[in-house]
């Protein structure tokens, strides 16, 4: 229980490359692409890749940017979520 916990607190502060390759990771289970489509059309919203990665990131930048101006944090949250976005969308 606690290690998955603690899976989970690192799942949630990734950097964008490394949420793209754990979403790839979790998608190559699956034995082909449809097998893996009828199994997200069951999920929420929230554990849908495109939902998932852009949150983990996001919340990697909060955890990097703790103590920084409310400011600054509206400034580097697009650019962090589109760069989990482009190796998204090239996968």
């Amino acid at each position: 229980m606690r290690q998955t916990k603690r899976l989970d607190r690192l799942e949630q502060c990734l950097a964008p490359k490394e949420a793209v390759i754990l979403w790839l990771q979790e998608a190559n289970r699956y034995s082909d692409v449809m097998e893996y489509l009828k199994y997200l059309r069951d999920q929420p919203e929230a554990l849908r890749p495109i939902t998932r990665v852009t949150n983990q990131v996001e919340s990697a930048i909060r955890e990097t940017m703790k103590g920084q101006t409310p400011e600054d944090h509206r400034c580097c949250r697009p650019s962090g979520s589109e760069g989990c976005l482009f190796p998204y969308k090239a996968a």
